[in-house]
């Protein structure tokens, strides 16, 4: 073989050793490229199901939210005296003055324009009537003390003191 023969059979081999790396590094940036964008396909999506997901969660905590409006909007309902639940509440009134040792008598009731206002008359010591008072204020009723009289009779004989007073309990309307 002449040295020119091998020279043009290195060169085919040299060109074709050439044509096979070119080949390879096409198909590897093909695959890089196609792998690389699948990637990118994937981030995409997981994040178009995190949105979603997101979405989904805030729909829920809505709907738990909007079951809490409504069950403090039921509470709030049923703290108001209207007819439905005035003998309820003429009856808690009564029994609160029981648990504390006041005598209470439920005079007239007048409606005005944003209410109910019960005259209350009660009778005993100061320490119960101002536990009665706090009973009224922490009942689960939305009502509010107007106006207090106090009158404090002292029987000398047996020393005791008994206060007695009229209350003006104001109720809301819904």
């Amino acid at each position: 073989m002449t040295p020119l023969r091998k020279i043009l059979e290195y060169s085919r081999n040299f060109w074709s050793l050439g044509a096979v790396l070119i080949v390879g590094l096409l198909l590897i940036l093909f695959f890089w490229y196609g792998v690389a964008g699948a990637h990118r396909e994937f981030l995409q999506k997981n994040e178009e199901l995190s949105i979603i997901a997101a979405r989904r969660a805030n729909v829920l905590q809505i709907k738990r939210e909007h079951e809490g409006v409504n069950l403090l909007k039921k509470r709030l309902e049923q703290s108001f005296v209207t007819p439905d639940t005035i003998v309820s509440f003429i009856e808690f009134v009564e029994s609160s003055g029981r648990d504390v040792g006041v005598a209470v008598v439920i005079g007239n009731v007048a409606e005005t324009g944003d209410g109910q206002v019960f005259k209350i008359t009660t009778e005993g010591s100061y320490s119960a009537l101002i536990n009665f008072l706090a009973h009224l204020e922490n009942s689960p009723y939305l009502v509010k003390v107007a106006k207090v009289e106090f009158n404090q009779s002292f029987d000398a004989v047996s020393k005791t003191s008994t206060v007695r007073s009229t209350i003006d309990l104001k109720a809301a309307n819904p």
